[in-house]
């Protein structure tokens, strides 16, 4: 029983994060992971922009940055408003962590299917901060992520999809799951 209610909560959570999920490039229907070449913290292996947020895949966690779309459109979004205005907006945003318990910390980490385009994080004066050519990818593993299993991500139209790849022998009760 306890086993199903993790399953069922887990499911639940990913195909609520899947509604969230917008292909970010115009005409692109897949998921798209941005590889952290330094732009962002060294926590962070990848991020998957989301219609009003971001996922980024860490560790053993899979952190998800949510803000309230309209208010977010209204301050600083395509929904046009006086660049001159001094008016303050509230944008109200919350995170929440989706924690593998007990997995390998030094699972591999790897982007396939690469885009041909590509960003580029030009931020401040110093050049040696910029990072150029980052490659984008239409599907995510976590090789070994516990013993015997594998983790992937990947995109079909607006949803997120994951499968769990469990090896002939491996015990699928070492995946579990704490969200916090």
């Amino acid at each position: 029983m306890k086993s199903s209610i993790k399953h069922s909560v887990l499911t639940l959570t990913f195909f609520l994060a899947s509604l969230l999920v917008l292909a970010e490039e115009k005409g692109q229907s897949d998921a798209v992971f941005i590889e952290n070449k330094g732009q962002w913290q060294e926590n962070i292996f990848f991020k998957m922009e989301l219609n009003h947020g971001a996922l980024f895949f860490e560790d053993q966690t899979l952190t998800y940055l949510l803000r309230d779309a309209l208010a977010f459109e209204e301050c600083c979004g395509r929904i046009e408003h006086d660049h001159n205005s001094v008016e303050q907006k509230e944008v109200i945003q919350f995170a929440y962590q989706a924690k593998w318990l007990g997995s390998n910390s030094n699972s591999f980490k790897k982007g396939n299917n690469p885009r041909s385009d590509y960003r580029n994080y030009i931020k401040g004066n110093d050049p040696s901060k910029w990072k150029s050519h980052v490659q984008l990818f239409q599907h995510l593993v976590y090789t070994n992520i516990y013993d015997g299993i594998d983790v992937e991500f990947y995109g079909v139209e607006q949803d997120l999809k994951y499968n769990w790849l469990v090896q002939v022998g491996a015990d699928p009760s070492q995946i579990v799951t704490e969200y916090s």
